[in-house]
C-alpha cells in the first residue's frame, strides 16, 4: 500500500484495485496506523485483493531476485573506475551519483570518489569523470 499526504488528509490506496483510504491529518504518526487498519480490513473483505497481496514476494524473496543484478552492476562500475583512461593524471574530477555530485582534485577516479565520500556521506553508485588538469574561470 502507498501512503501520501494531500492537504489536510493522509491517503492510502490498495495497489490491486485502487480503492482509496482517507484519514484527516492531525499528527502523521496517528493516521498511518489508521490507514493501515483500513487496508487490512479491505483485504479481509476482498478475497481477490487478499489473494493478490498474499502472492506478492516477501522483501527477502525480492532481495534475492535483485541481488545478482545489483552485484553485477557494482562489479562493472568498479571495473570502470579502476580502468578509467585518465587514472594517473592529476587534475579535477567530477564525482556524480544518483542524488549528489562533487568536484575534487585527484589523480584517479578511485581517489576522487574516496575524497568526495568524505564530504557527501551517502553516495548511490558514484562515477568519476576527469574534467581536466586546469579549470576555466567559469564552468
Amino acid at each position: 500500500m502507498e501512503i501520501a499526504l494531500l492537504g489536510n488528509h493522509v491517503l492510502g490506496v490498495c495497489p490491486h484495485c485502487d480503492l482509496l483510504f482517507d484519514a484527516p491529518r492531525s499528527e502523521l504518526r496517528l493516521e498511518i496506523p489508521a490507514i493501515q487498519a483500513m487496508y487490512l480490513a479491505h483485504l479481509d473483505a476482498s478475497l481477490d485483493c487478499k489473494a493478490k497481496n498474499d502472492a506478492m514476494p516477501s522483501f527477502d524473496e525480492l532481495a534475492a531476485q535483485l541481488r545478482p543484478g545489483f552485484e553485477k552492476a557494482a562489479k562493472e562500475r568498479d571495473a570502470r573506475i579502476d580502468g578509467h583512461p585518465c587514472n594517473g593524471r592529476l587534475g579535477y574530477w567530477l564525482v556524480a551519483g544518483i542524488r549528489h555530485e562533487a568536484r575534487t582534485r585527484a589523480s584517479s577516479a578511485a581517489e576522487a570518489i574516496e575524497k568526495c565520500g568524505g564530504v557527501v556521506q551517502e553516495w548511490e553508485s558514484p562515477e568519476a569523470e576527469f574534467i581536466g588538469e586546469e579549470l576555466p574561470d567559469v564552468f
